[in-house]
């Protein structure tokens, strides 16, 4: 942005000269007119130079994440006033000028020349250029608009080509045409040529046109007799401007029959020379000899019937050939007898249901995932579709697709096809679905499951042939089309297309599997999303995409990778496709490459100050206007049962509440869980769970209603996060947690399940389960409270505890308020001053929390001499543990200190980026106690970042020796322990607080000391600290030194609201510049004023010292060290001079570099006005 400015400065200076020499001139008696026509035409070619620079400058803010609103208007302002002064002059010489010259009327949304004078610029309503998509129907219209800017002389070839490219849409074959022509002078005219033989040829107009209009008067839509109209005379005008007449001037003339039978003829010449393409029959057999003949040949399939045939190994129950018989869902629902006919009847073995020998002679081994027994789970006497008794038997073949007999052709699992993941929205809901890319297919089809599920509209019916490879010829159908929207899964592209409805697209075709290749995609930043890991609501290819939309949608020529595999980009993502190098694929990989994009995004979150646990103001407004939202939500729909018990309503996005019931995944996982626990011993402690759950209440079969709108939540392992989150929550508990003499935590059992769900919303928290253990049953249940582990529990709980204790009234109002700010989730952490303090505290949390059917109970508290209580007056029922872990962190409670965890030791053989981020993230420090030395590892991941080092490539020696050195050391930091009492001396009187910062060339940082003075004794201790690593991109010591201010301005204002106290605040810091910014009443530029002006609104400039780099604590975090010196150098307990009289602390007068200071002076111009006044007479 600086550069663009400095651009735009001289242009600027120019326009001035040029303003005043104009006002000049038109102040003189004799006014030259030449002078004043050169000189305005120079001002109108400055003045559309500075709007592009000015557009670029606002441009360039609104980019920028440290410029505000603010900075954005002031600099609108200015270029207002500028822009002002040049609009004056020339209104004042177009007026002089006015008479002499043509003022024709325009509104064209470019500039007009008159009389070869001047140009000038009317102010319109703008005109959109209509943008061309490279269909030819859309030709005419668009070239009779863009036609007058091509036969403009008034206008530049360099413009003409420029309007040229951005009539075309974007990713067209239009464009793509108009983008192979470098924007040359000499290159316009052959790009217009290009699109006229490509597109504008009358002949193929004349051909599209006559095919629409047959194709609309000959179609069974009824239409109103003005739409006729209106239609045939579209069509009409459309061949008059082409030429077209009616025969009556054509010497011979022509009748409209002689026209007609011209047509036919040319179609006729089309369909022959089409099927002598295809492989039309020749030979004269009838369509009933080619298919006796096609079914006698078992290897005559070709490979694109493969696509529309069954496999060999075809499920006996639904023909599909994604899966084995053993594992179909479909026969869940169909009765024992019906299975037992269609085995019967295809000669197949009961027992593992393939051809060629019976049950008896069975050498398969099997194992039923219900009963264990040696049989198909589908065979299964226990299930619930075998145990009914069906006296009406369905007709199972009837929903079967129809498939050619004698087929054994499957699709080839060594190629992969052109496929992705899309989402597609209709008006009963959305899902994720396969879509198949294959330009072989002329018009595009969708699954007929899948269209119904969503609500697609019917648009259409028509009758259709299919023509396979080899000229096989289908019977006549009728079929339906729809209109379906299909969406990127980011949500960016959205298009409605018409699909043709059809039972099932294909066969199976493979998902992209994990191998070698991701290396390569991930360096060309390829990402693709038809994974094998990856959710999507059906595993079949719902979606075909054929070439009536196909050239629509690619964006750019096939890119070929190394390992012979083409990736094609299109509007919904990449696809790969080609043969799979290797049959053996590493699943290894694919988890490397999940891993990779969370990677990635926590590495870059290391350059956001939202990574320190404090938010730009402006973030933290955005936010709380979001959760208010939701609050409001939760008080509208909050109520109390007869128990006394409090019941939510799930926070919808919407009122529809469209989402898919999920039933077939959760029996699917049900099926493997069951196995899993049964292979570990663990089935009967995970059966007896549900069955205390159903004694308490918590949970209830369903009975009747199965049919409703409902959702079913799939079995799986919820692990409880060993590092908390919400940082901006835990660093207030936490220092409440230190701020009194008794530390105390208790936690709420089951707190989720206390909370009752709303009636119409315990459908939607369905599960599958077993109905006994002897004769395994499939039953429905549901949750009736909320259910731990869905995204909205968390907010529901707190919004629950929330509303329960602002209830409260009287004297117990204070300890409801105390509790409430002491709760995290279910932990309940704060401190006392006293035992009696802790005794009533603790009587009146429980009576509070029973009141709303919760249980306080765990409770702890330290067990500190100093406190007055010793670890053996612990109450019976209380954990006798010595360490407990606190939100993260490790309490000692007999010592009553705080430490934090530190991983298991281990020996690294190769060090990568990759696993140099893993053990960062292995420290969880809210408080920031490790932030001087865990600042190392972030530089050194910085560092690897900068050289482009790739992730599991081995580091260079360097960086490799001097994390080993860091590593080998981190176990020394287990000595560092920490008082958990931080206001060791009580007298709040006396508390002070000091906060430091500092910056290197690498990184800033801040920290806060508490200092307690009680008579002679004193004591300090680090309650919080935050250290930054640099940005990658320069910047100058002053401003990351104001980074560090500012850092430390925002954390001494969240340790002040999270200890509610009022206390003296120091702040200390070695930079003079940023010192001498901060109390200097001065203009400063964007970057430096927007943070002086935040650190002034959070801090009293006053209160800004100045402190010797050798006596600034702040010093280790910004300049990093090893664990070993953080340890000796007990960093932790403040700067030796702090715990001196005031009269002794550093009074070094801050001598700042003045040039460096008006370095970042606001740039503003001065403007001189001189008036003279006649004298009076």
């Amino acid at each position: 942005m600086d550069r663009l400015k400095k651009q735009r400065t001289p242009i600027r200076a120019m326009m001035t000269r040029t303003v005043n020499e104009l006002d000049e001139e038109m102040t003189k008696d004799d006014k030259d007119k030449d002078v004043l026509i050169v000189k305005l035409k120079k001002l109108i070619e400055l003045t559309d130079t500075v709007v592009d620079l000015d557009k670029q400058v606002l441009d360039a803010i609104l980019d920028n994440e440290n410029l505000t609103e603010e900075d954005y208007l002031e600099e609108s302002r200015s270029i207002e006033g500028y822009n002002d002064k040049c609009r004056f002059v020339r209104h004042k010489v177009e007026k002089f000028l006015g008479p002499e010259r043509s003022a024709s009327q325009t509104n064209s949304s470019y500039s007009t020349a008159s009389g070869g004078l001047l140009k000038k610029n009317y102010k319109l309503p703008k005109i959109e250029l209509m943008k061309f998509d490279g269909e030819i129907k859309n030709w005419l219209e668009w070239w009779a608009q863009f036609k007058k800017i091509d036969e403009d002389e008034d206008l530049h070839v360099t413009d003409k080509f420029h309007y040229l490219v951005q009539s075309m849409v974007s990713g067209s074959k239009a464009a793509d045409l108009i983008r192979s022509y470098p924007k040359t002078d000499a290159n316009y005219p052959k790009a217009i040529g290009a699109l006229k033989e490509r597109y504008g040829k009358d002949d193929i107009l004349v051909d599209l046109y006559t095919r629409e209009l047959a194709q609309f008067l000959f179609e069974k839509e009824k239409l109103s007799l003005e739409k006729f109209y209106d239609r045939l005379q579209t069509q009409l005008q459309a061949l008059e401007s082409l030429g077209q007449e009616d025969g009556a001037k054509v010497n011979p003339p022509k009748s409209r029959l002689d026209y007609l039978m011209q047509f036919l003829r040319q179609e006729v010449e089309r369909e022959a020379k089409l099927k002598m393409f295809i492989g039309g029959d020749s030979s004269g057999k009838s369509k009933k000899e080619k298919y006796e003949n096609h079914g006698k040949k078992k290897d005559s399939i070709p490979t694109a019937a493969g696509l529309f045939v069954a496999q060999s190994s075809n499920c006996v129950f639904c023909s599909k050939s994604n899966h084995p018989s053993t594992e179909c869902y479909r026969a869940d629902r169909m009765s024992w007898s019906e299975k037992s006919d269609l085995i019967r009847s295809k000669n197949l073995c009961y027992r593992c249901l393939k051809f060629g020998h019976r049950k008896s002679d069975c050498k398969v081994k099997l194992k039923c995932s219900s009963c264990g027994e040696p049989h198909a789970r589908s065979m299964c006497a226990r299930l619930p579709s075998n145990q009914r008794n069906n006296t009406g038997r369905e007709e199972v073949h009837s929903e079967l697709p129809v498939t050619a007999a004698n087929a054994n052709h499957s699709c080839s699992k060594d190629v992969l096809m052109k496929t992705l993941l899309v989402k597609i929205a209709g008006p009963k809901g959305t899902r994720i679905v396969r879509l198949l890319f294959d330009e072989g297919s002329q018009q595009s089809s969708g699954g007929q499951r899948t269209i119904s599920a969503i609500g697609s509209p019917l648009v259409g019916e028509e009758w259709t042939r299919n023509v396979l490879f080899g000229g096989i010829l289908t019977e006549p159908r009728k079929i339906k089309k729809f209109k379906v929207q299909v969406q990127s899964l980011d949500g960016r592209f959205k298009r409605d297309i018409i699909f043709r409805e059809s039972p099932t697209i294909c066969g199976d075709i493979q998902r992209i599997p994990a191998g070698p290749w991701m290396n390569e995609l991930e360096k060309r930043k390829i990402f693709l999303s038809d994974f094998e890991m990856s959710h999507v609501d059906h595993p079949d290819i719902e979606l075909l995409i054929g070439s009536d939309y196909w050239g629509q949608f690619v964006c750019g020529k096939p890119l070929m990778l190394s390992c012979g595999l083409v990736a094609v980009e299109t509007v919904f993502g990449w696809t790969l496709s080609g043969p799979v190098p290797g049959k053996e694929v590493s699943m290894g990989v694919m988890s490397i490459h999940h891993s990779l994009f969370n990677a990635e995004a926590y590495v870059q979150d290391l350059w956001k100050l939202k990574t320190l646990g404090i938010n730009d103001p402006t973030e933290h407004r955005t936010k709380n206007e979001k959760e208010e939202e939701a609050r409001k939500h939760f008080l509208r729909t909050v109520s109390r049962t007869q128990e006394g018990r409090h019941a939510v309503a799930l926070p919808w996005v919407d009122e529809e509440r469209t989402i898919p019931d999920n039933k077939v995944v959760a029996e699917k996982r049900l099926i493997s869980t069951t196995t899993k626990l049964r292979e570990s011993g663990n089935y009967e402690l995970y059966d007896k769970v549900f069955q205390d759950w159903e004694k308490e209440g918590l949970i209830e079969e369903v009975v009747g209603g199965v049919d409703r709108p409902c959702h079913y939540l799939p079995h799986r392992p919820v692990y409880k996060l060993e590092r908390p989150n919400l940082l901006e929550l835990i660093p207030a508990i936490l220092l409440r947690f230190r701020e009194k003499k008794i530390g105390v935590i208790s936690d709420i059992r089951k707190a989720f399940q206390m909370i009752e769900v709303a009636k119409p919303d315990q459908d939607f928290q369905r599960f599958l389960w077993w109905d006994n253990k002897e004769n395994p049953r499939m039953k429905i249940y549901r949750h009736k409270r909320v259910v731990f582990g869905v995204k909205c529990s968390p907010f529901l709980l707190g919004a629950v505890i929330e509303y329960h204790l602002s209830q409260v009234t009287g004297e117990e109002k204070e300890y409801a308020i105390k509790l409430l700010r002491s709760l995290y989730v279910d932990n309940c952490v704060t401190s006392v001053d006293t035992e009696e303090e802790y005794e009533k505290f603790k009587s009146l949390a429980v009576k509070m929390m029973c009141d709303a059917r919760m249980e306080l109970r765990q409770w702890e508290r330290s067990s500190s001499g100093a406190a007055g209580i010793s670890f053996e007056q612990f109450d019976k029922d209380e954990n006798s543990q010595e360490t407990t872990v606190v939100l993260g962190l490790n309490w000692d409670k007999k010592k009553d200190e705080l430490s934090v965890s530190v991983p298991k030791e281990e020996q690294i053989e190769n060090i990568s980026k990759r696993v140099m981020l893993s053990k960062v993230q292995q420290f969880f420090d809210p408080m920031g106690y490790l932030s001087p030395t865990t600042i190392i590892p972030k530089l050194l991941l910085q560092k690897t970042w900068t050289e482009k080092n790739s992730w599991d490539e081995e580091l260079d020696s360097p960086i490799k020796k001097e994390f080993e050195d860091w590593w080998n050391q981190a176990q020394l930091l287990k000595e560092m322990k920490i008082p958990r009492w931080a206001f060791c001396l009580s007298y709040e009187s006396n508390r002070q607080f000091h906060v430091f910062c500092d910056a290197s060339q690498h990184a800033y940082a801040a920290a806060v000391f508490v200092r307690v003075e009680d008579n002679e004794q004193v004591s300090v201790q680090l309650l919080q600290a935050k250290a930054r690593v640099a940005p990658m991109k320069k910047v100058t010591i002053p401003r990351l030194e104001l980074l560090g201010y500012t850092i430390a301005a925002r954390l001494s204002k969240s340790v002040k609201e999270a200890l509610s106290a009022e206390t003296p605040t120091f702040y200390w810091s070695d930079s003079t510049t940023a010192l001498a910014w901060i109390k200097r009443n001065d203009e400063w530029g964007t970057f430096v004023g927007n943070r002086v002006k935040e650190i002034c609104s959070l801090s009293n400039s006053m209160e800004w010292n100045h402190v010797p780099g050798v006596l600034n604590p702040a010093d280790l975090p910004s300049r990093g060290c090893s664990p070993s010196h953080l340890i000796n150098s007990k960093w932790w307990e403040g700067p030796d001079w702090l715990k001196k009289p005031k009269s002794e602390w550093p009074s070094s007068k801050a001598e700042a570099d003045d040039e460096e200071v008006r370095a970042e002076m606001k740039k503003v111009s001065k403007v001189s006005l001189i008036a003279t006044l006649p004298s009076t007479p």
